[in-house]
């Protein structure tokens, strides 16, 4: 099958990250159809033309070309992920047996207390009863190739407080990101109660599972386009280690053409700070 007619430049790749660049209907300009400036996602949800500004569903451009898009084409891109990290798309979905989480008193209360209860119905946040997990709130965290790493906090705040299922790789998964933060400012904190926390001051919160961000995530944030990422990590007092990882991370994300700033708490870290809201409207308001 023919992804364009014949009368149009059949011009698409497949970029290191699985995902695919075609030539966009909307551009007007003849010389432009002959650049793939439509970016399509790995899961097909989303596309968006970094030339002309359209976003929508793959479905519209490849209407407005009078042409369906070939499965020929998703199997090329899975084909291309599959080469190029084999192991991200082996995740070990957790053993055990999981309910909603406020199945569980003492996991709704913990919720409430963390501010998080919409975020957790929305998600569709777990409970696991029986398992590895078994005890603790279970948080899906999805990314734009279509995995799901599955994130086991404890409630009871024991050690360790995070556990992640067997294969699990933090570096393709960031909490919180979606297509309605593009062109946005966005506030990048390392846990998913820091982003929560964020969320609820008004501003655009996403998380990065850890300290330090990886190469991936940076390239999937750089999709969105970000107006401004905001790097807001933990500040513990007399740690130079926070101040290094800052430092590190600012420089990773400016390298993929990403304009950074850097804030530092006066303590504690985002989802325990007490006037987080008045700092930041302070700073970035």
């Amino acid at each position: 099958m023919e992804i364009y007619p014949k009368a149009l430049p059949p011009y698409y790749k497949v970029s290191s990250t699985g995902w695919i660049h075609f030539a966009c209907p909307f551009c007007q300009s003849e010389k432009h159809l002959r650049h793939a400036h439509l970016y399509v996602s790995p899961d097909f949800s989303f596309a968006h033309c970094k030339r002309c500004g359209w976003a929508g569903r793959p479905e519209e451009a490849f209407k407005a070309w009078g042409v369906e898009l070939p499965q020929e084409i998703k199997a090329l891109a899975r084909k291309e992920l599959e080469r190029l990290e084999p192991k991200r798309l082996n995740l070990t979905p957790p053993e055990g047996k999981f309910v909603p989480f406020f199945h569980s008193r003492a996991c709704v209360e913990y919720v409430k207390k963390r501010k998080a209860v919409k975020y957790a119905l929305a998600e569709k946040w777990l409970y696991c009863i029986k398992g590895e997990f078994k005890g603790r709130l279970v948080i899906p965290v999805p990314n734009v190739f279509g995995d799901v790493l599955f994130l086991a906090r404890s409630i009871d705040d024991s050690k360790p407080r995070y556990l992640y299922q067997r294969n699990g790789s933090k570096v393709y998964f960031v909490y919180g990101l979606n297509h309605e933060y593009r062109g946005k400012m966005i506030v990048l904190t390392e846990g998913v109660f820091d982003a929560i926390a964020v969320k609820n001051c008004g501003f655009n919160g996403i998380a990065l599972l850890g300290k330090d961000i990886s190469k991936a995530q940076a390239e999937i944030i750089r999709f969105y386009e970000p107006s401004l990422v905001v790097l807001l990590l933990d500040s513990e007092e007399k740690d130079k280690y926070i101040t290094r990882a800052i430092r590190r991370n600012k420089k990773l994300l400016e390298s993929v053409g990403l304009r950074v700033k850097a804030l530092f708490l006066p303590e504690g870290d985002p989802a325990e700070f007490g006037q987080l809201e008045q700092f930041l409207w302070q700073k970035l308001g």
